[in-house]
Parts: C-alpha cells; structure tokens; sequence
C-alpha cells in the first residue's frame, strides 16, 4: 500500500482553525473561503472524469466516481447551509466546535495532559493555543458534507451513516470530534433540551494529540499481564506504555475434544453472565460446530455467530451490548473487544513458522482483544510451537 499523504489546497486560510473560530470573519468573507476550499475537490473530480480506464475497470470507475460526485454535491450544500444568514445559529454553533477543538488540541499537547506527570508538578491553567493549527482537508470536508443531516431533522442524509475510512493516525477522531462538538452547541443555541447528543465508543485508541499526529496514548484495554503476552508478539511500531489494571495470568489450554471445547465455553457464560466472550477460530468447520453445539445447551443469551465478510442479515448484524458468546472468524476479529477472549484452535498454525511475520501479527491482534481475561486454546497431542514457547507469562493447563 503507498504511502497517503494529504493534497488540496493545504494553505487555504479555511483550514486553520483560528480563522473559523474568529467572529470578526465576516459570513460573506467565510462564504468565498469555504467555497473556494470545495472548488478544488470539484476541480480534482472533473480531472478524475478525464482520466481514461480500460474496458474491465470502467463500471467500477462510474461507480466510485458517482460516489465522488454525491460527496462533492453534499459539500458544496454543506457550504450553503453554514453560511445562511437565515439560520445565524449554525456558524454560531460552527464557531464555538472550532474553538473547542482549538482548547482540545493545547490541552493535549506534551506540556498539558499529553504525557503522564506527578500530581505536584505545575501546569499552566490558561496556556495560549496554536493559532497556525490547521485542519486537514478531509476533516473539514467531512464536516460540511455531514451538515445537512446534522442540521435539519427531515433532511434525507439522515438516512446515511457516514464513515471515515482511514489508516490509524489520519486524523479521524479530530474529524469526529468536530461535528460532536458543533451538534453539542448548537442543541445548546437551540434550546433543544438536556439528554444524549452524541454516543461515542471508543475500544484501544485514545483521543490524539494534535491534527497532524493521532497518537495512542497508552493502551486502555487490556490488563497488565494480556499486554505483556501481546508483547511477544509485536512486530513492530512504538511500545506502548503498561497499562494500570492487572488481571491473571492468560491461559494455554488443551482441548479434549470439540465437546470440550463447548463445555468450557458454556461453563464461562454461566459463570459471568454479564460478560462478553469473544470465541475467535481459524476454521469455518469449528465455527459451526461450535454454534451448533452451544445452541443447544439453553444459555441465558443465545450465541451470535459474526463475520465481517457477509453483508447483512444474522452473521452481519452483531449486538455489541449484549452479553453472551460471540463467535468470530479471526479475520473479522480487528476493531472488536471483549470481557473474555478464547482463541479456540491454535493448533491449526502448528505448522507455521513461530517467528513469522503473519502469524504474530494475527496473535497480536487476537490477543488484544481481550479486556480481563485471555485463553489460548489448542487441540491434538502436542502443544503448538508458538505457544509452547509462551511458559512462564501464561499458566499451562
């Protein structure tokens, strides 16, 4: 995968953040600015359209092109709608989100609460913020295509749930943070009530320190003990710092058999009735067995089978909330979280090389996922290689 770095016109003055949060800006100034910065999102689109594409890759070319096109249109709306003098009240709301974000982003940077101090050591209790900050082109872009929705009840994008797909690091909890906190203050400007405004879940990643570099700021998930088993399986980025809870030892457990398997599943869903337990497997052969084998034992919630391939319907829709058994292909297992983590069939890499890159990236994952407790589950006569070189950070049963 190239390398990505962001285009357009990065000094456009509507992208530093000072400038929009100033009210002395006037609405026609702001108007020009802003359609100025999605002029040359049309501009890129037109020169898109030009670009010749062989037989086999035009239908997909319109399509993603289409895409573009609704974006660019939704933008370009977005720019409309905030500069209404009809409707004052939403640059008012936009003004006082870039503000916030300008205090969020000094706040944390290394000298206020972006590194760990002792509780003794002075920080400043008003710093000045950085009046060169600067949006990156799809952030602001995100926000003014999701304006409309956010702005107007009845209006028809609330039928779309909008996504930004982005490598870690790019900038996409600042692109949410800014539409929080804009739909935060303009509920407040309208009157709207008290009650939820925005329901934000976050697993492993915490808020990042600037707009030009997102940063995990610890590891917020795991306890002690599953993040140093992880550990032996990094290949490579920055450590990041222990985390404060600790919790037992993961486990290397054998397996009987698949009905073993199931029972010790089963035991722990009756045993923490409140907990999520993630089931993570290689095979398609021992999900389903398992899933049969569970579904007949009556727990309290019936066990949801998950996979991020399928595109609706049962092994589409997972119930994050819900407690119970979740049982999940490790390739769908990225992004997910749970209380109990059982990585069912370890002995299917048995014959992998210990040391490749593939296989600890993918244990690295797996084992992430589990917040209190971990199992590394392995059938057959001889423990795996990869585990068995796992004695003394995990108990061997």
């Amino acid at each position: 995968m190239p390398a990505i770095r962001a285009g357009g016109p990065l000094d456009a003055p509507a992208l530093t953040l000072s400038h929009l949060a100033d009210p002395t800006v006037g609405v026609d100034q702001l108007r020009e600015e802003l359609a100025e910065f999605a002029a040359s999102y049309h501009a890129w689109y037109v020169g898109q359209r030009s670009v010749e594409v062989p037989d086999w890759g035009r239908e997909a070319a319109e399509r993603i092109l289409a895409r573009i096109r609704e974006a660019l249109t939704r933008i370009e709306a977005g720019v409309r709608t905030l500069c209404d003098p009809d409707r004052p009240e939403l640059l008012a709301a936009f003004r006082i989100a870039q503000r916030a974000m300008l205090l969020q982003m000094r706040h944390s940077a290394p000298d206020q609460a972006g590194r760990r101090r002792h509780r003794s050591e002075s920080v400043a209790v008003d710093p000045p913020v950085d009046a060169q900050a600067t949006w990156r082109p799809f952030q602001l872009a995100f926000f003014l295509l999701a304006l409309d929705g956010v702005a107007e009840p009845g209006h028809r994008d609330r039928e779309t749930t909008d996504l930004i797909w982005f490598p870690t690091g790019g900038g996409k909890t600042e692109a949410y943070l800014l539409l929080a906190a804009f739909t935060i203050a303009l509920r407040r400007i309208r009157g709207e009530g008290d009650g939820t405004t925005v329901l934000s879940r976050y697993t492993l990643t915490a808020l990042g320190r600037s707009t030009s570099r997102a940063e995990v700021g610890g590891n917020h998930r795991n306890t002690r003990e599953i993040a140093a088993l992880a550990e032996r399986f990094r290949t490579g980025g920055t450590r990041p710092e222990p985390p404060f809870r600790s919790g037992p030892l993961p486990i290397v457990r054998h397996y009987t058999s698949d009905k073993d398997l199931a029972d010790s599943i089963a035991t722990m869903a009756t045993e923490q009735p409140r907990h999520r337990i993630g089931v993570i497997v290689n095979s398609l052969r021992t999900a389903s067995d398992l899933m049969r084998r569970l579904e007949r034992v009556g727990l309290a919630h019936d066990p949801q089978l998950y996979s991020s391939a399928a595109s609706s319907g049962r092994y589409r829709d997972l119930d994050l909330i819900r407690p119970g058994v979740v049982v999940v292909h490790r390739a769908s297992a990225k992004g997910l979280d749970f209380d109990t983590v059982v990585v069912a069939d370890a002995e299917s890499d048995a014959a992998t090389d210990p040391t490749a890159a593939t296989l600890r990236m993918a244990y690295y994952v797996m084992i992430t996922r589990a917040r209190e407790r971990l199992v590394l589950g392995w059938r057959g006569s001889r423990v795996p290689r990869h585990l068995e070189e796992l004695r003394g950070c995990v108990t061997m049963r």
